[in-house]
């Protein structure tokens, strides 16, 4: 079985080309959802398929933050996206709230009532084996509700790439109407994805909806937050290393917003105290002090 396909792609490929070939035959008006599509936009036919043939996409970027917490489940994950196990790993992360993965979040559950009472709102996007590149939430809510069969699918082209499929997901969580948004964590990591693409940063920012001076302290935040964790790690007597996560950070963001920014303007001037306030601030965040408390710690303060 190739591993990069859900063992189901044939049947759903099958079931997919059937749909889009009726479609041809209806002269009435059809349903489309239009995605960005490399130097332009391309406007995707909808079909309904089956919710419990479809498959939650193991690259999502709503999950890249939250997937490490389970080190052996991300790597079932890695080395088999669509099993069982792996695609209720998923599942799992897709319903946890963002800085405590195992409780529910609240926007899930205001998902869920959204969709008992409203139905679906906006098609979701599929490769042409059927796994979600927009809807995986979504389709995570209808499997809880148990009520909701089908859901409308727009359907990508057979010669979707890898890179094609990151820039449709985030162009259309970047819109407005797409209501649960990245947590903080894999928002930055979204932007960091970009970076790392290749792509231009003028084109990250207007992806992103931000000036270049927020851009930078984004960098610089993920930066901060990598090495935090990295200088966090320590051995354990049963031979495993822990350390702090992604996820301990989710809510901090109003207190690392003020420490980017300070170090930020204080650095060109004076590098050394700049690395002293990095310093007395990521002690202070990991003691627990308010963003009011932080916002007022210089480079020569002492917890």
């Amino acid at each position: 079985m190739d591993m990069s396909k859900p063992a189901n792609a044939r049947e759903v490929n099958e079931i997919v080309k059937q749909r889009l070939d009726a479609l041809d035959g209806d002269h009435g008006t059809q349903e489309t959802v239009t995605v960005e599509w490399r130097e332009g936009q391309k406007s995707l036919p909808v079909i309904d398929m089956p919710v419990d043939l479809l498959h939650y996409n193991p690259g999502s970027l709503r999950i890249q933050a939250q997937r490490s917490l389970d080190e052996d489940k991300s790597k079932a994950l890695d080395e088999d996206p669509y099993g069982v196990d792996s695609q209720a790993y998923v599942h799992s992360l897709l319903m946890g709230d963002p800085a405590e993965p195992t409780e529910v979040d609240k926007a899930f559950i205001a998902l869920k009532e959204d969709l008992r009472q409203h139905g679906q709102t906006h098609p979701a996007v599929i490769t042409q084996d059927g796994v979600l590149i927009n809807g995986n939430t979504r389709r995570a809510a209808c499997e809880d509700l148990g009520t909701i069969e089908h859901l409308r699918v727009g359907v990508l082209p057979t010669d979707t790439t890898n890179t094609d499929i990151r820039n449709i997901e985030l162009s259309l969580q970047l819109r407005k109407e797409y209501k649960r948004e990245y947590s903080y964590m894999n928002r930055l990591l979204a932007i960091d994805n970009a970076v790392l693409a290749g792509r231009n940063a003028k084109e990250i920012q207007k992806d992103f909806h931000m000036k270049p001076e927020r851009f930078e302290r984004e960098i610089w935040i993920l930066a901060f937050i990598r090495e935090a964790i990295k200088r966090s790690e320590v051995d354990l007597p049963d031979g495993t290393r822990a350390s702090m996560q992604l996820n301990d950070f989710e809510e901090h963001k109003g207190k690392l917003e003020e420490t980017a920014r300070k170090y930020l303007t204080l650095k060109p001037d004076n590098s050394e105290q700049a690395e002293m306030l990095k310093e007395q601030r990521l002690m202070a965040l990991v003691f627990g002090h308010s963003k009011t408390t932080i916002r007022h710690i210089d480079p020569d303060f002492s917890s």
